[in-house]
C-alpha cells in the first residue's frame, strides 16, 4: 500500500502494524525518534506520542466491529522542513467524523480521543467512509520551523459519504 504524504520528506518511516494493543509501544518509539531528530521540546515529543498512541488504540478498540476481521494498521512517519506529519490508515468500518466546532459529548464514556488528538497536534485531518476505513493525517511543528513551514492551512476533514476520499488509493 502507497501512502501519501508530503513530498519533502527529510526522513519518512512505513509501518504495517498487526491490530494488536501490544504494537502501540512500536508506534510510539518511531514517532519519539523521529520528533526528538526534529528538534522538539520534550512537551511536544510527548504530545506527538500520546496523540499516535490515541489514534492506534482507537483503531484497535473501534475500528473492526462484530464479524470483521482485523486489518494490519498502516503507518507514516514524515519529517519534513520543520514539521513531523504522521498518517494512520485502518481499512475498518469507518465512523462519521466530528466537525472541529462540535462539542464533545461528555455525558457518555470515552469519546474524547479525537478531542485529544486535536489538542495535542497543530494540525489534524480525518478521512473515513463506511466499510473501507480512516485515514488521519496529524502534523506538529517545531517552534523554529521558518514561517512558510508553518503557515496554517484550512483543514480538510472528510466524512461518511463524501467524495475525493484518499482511501480509495
Amino acid at each position: 500500500m502507497k501512502l501519501s504524504g508530503p513530498d519533502d520528506c527529510v526522513d519518512s518511516v512505513e509501518l504495517k502494524i498487526p491490530c494488536k494493543p501490544e504494537y502501540v509501544r512500536t508506534v510510539r518509539s518511531v514517532v519519539k525518534e523521529l520528533a526528538e531528530e526534529l528538534a522538539l521540546p520534550v512537551e511536544s515529543v510527548d504530545a506527538v506520542q500520546i496523540a499516535v498512541s490515541e489514534a492506534v488504540a482507537n483503531i484497535i478498540r473501534h475500528a473492526y466491529g462484530p464479524g470483521k476481521s482485523p486489518q494490519p494498521v498502516f503507518l507514516r512517519c514524515c519529517r519534513g522542513p520543520g514539521r513531523l506529519t504522521i498518517e494512520i490508515i485502518d481499512r475498518g468500518i469507518g465512523f462519521s467524523v466530528p466537525k472541529t466546532d462540535q462539542p464533545p459529548d461528555l455525558s457518555r464514556e470515552g469519546g474524547l480521543g479525537i478531542v485529544l488528538i486535536r489538542a495535542l497536534m497543530d494540525r489534524v485531518d480525518y478521512w473515513s467512509r463506511p466499510n473501507v476505513g480512516t485515514r488521519i493525517r496529524m502534523m506538529k511543528m517545531a517552534p523554529n520551523a521558518p514561517p512558510a513551514a508553518t503557515a496554517a492551512k484550512p483543514s480538510r476533514r472528510k466524512s461518511a459519504g463524501q467524495a475525493a476520499s484518499p482511501l480509495a488509493s
